[in-house]
């Protein structure tokens, strides 16, 4: 399975996960407003559903739901990226640096993935290093809000998410203080469409493809009693795994012959 094909499962399990939470919230709210404002009814409520409460504050809670659909989404986004980094090092046409000291896997990626930066792209950017912000701050500092997600928040006021059709209807951004579920829409909208985009700027080499296999793979490969349909499998493996681009096609003749030296070399040289 892919990167981008990894992504959007992992996302949409996500969106779903928050999706259940959010409708069960509001189905609560509007069943159970008065145990909502009555502490003594409330815990007698959890008690009939074995449920022990920690504590009673359903504003509170209530944004704590809203933040923790960031926290997700901004895991599920960071996790892909990662891996995009570690594939333009491993498997990329060209050479990548390491990530520089402080540098957010984002940036990174913007830095040594992506090709050519649009206005939109880099206010889709900016939308998510907010959200990263408003994350960071909900998981490590959520008494004080702090300046950098304020100062977040307030480089997003020069860009017209409102005239985009994925954001027309969406009440959203929102401050920190006053994240909603319309925060979560926008955030994995904009992940989504940034992903895409690093996906399809990313440059493999099949070349390193090739040289990084598995031996186990190699031998699976070579097995086939005809050269195409080496071929055939090399060229499905690669657009399953990885991706393919027309060049693929052009060259894949000789790619297969260095599937076949690889494994010759291993007959020659057997492993210790």
């Amino acid at each position: 399975m892919n990167l981008i094909t990894q992504f959007k499962k992992s996302l949409g399990f996500y969106c779903a996960a928050n999706q259940f939470v959010e409708l069960s919230k509001r189905y609560f709210e509007s069943q159970a407003s008065d145990q909502l404002t009555n502490s003594e009814a409330f815990h007698a409520l959890a008690d009939s559903y074995k449920i022990t409460l920690t504590s009673y504050e359903p504003t509170d809670t209530a944004r704590t739901i809203s933040l923790s659909y960031i926290v997700n989404i901004h895991l599920c986004f960071e996790s892909f990226l990662t891996e995009l980094g570690d594939h333009a090092k491993k498997y990329g046409v060209n050479a990548v640096s390491k990530p520089e000291k402080g540098e957010t896997p984002l940036s990174y990626a913007e830095r040594t993935v992506l090709v050519s930066s649009s206005k939109e792209i880099t206010s889709r950017i900016k939308l998510c290093d907010y959200y990263r912000e408003v994350r960071n701050t909900a998981v490590h500092d959520p008494k004080n809000e702090g300046r950098r997600v304020n100062a977040a928040f307030n480089k997003l006021k020069k860009y017209s998410y409102k005239t985009d059709a994925k954001y027309a209807k969406l009440e959203a951004p929102n401050p920190f203080d006053s994240i909603t579920f319309d925060d979560f829409v926008m955030f994995a909208r904009t992940c989504n469409e940034l992903a895409n985009c690093f996906y399809n700027d990313l440059q493999y080499s099949y070349e390193k493809i090739i040289d990084s296999m598995e031996m186990a793979r190699i031998v699976k490969l070579c097995c086939y009693n005809n050269q195409q349909r080496g071929m055939n499998a090399l060229a499905k493996y690669i657009e399953s795994e990885f991706k393919c681009d027309p060049s693929l096609g052009a060259n894949i003749e000789e790619l297969y012959d260095r599937v076949l030296v690889r494994s010759s070399n291993r007959l020659r040289h057997p492993p210790l």
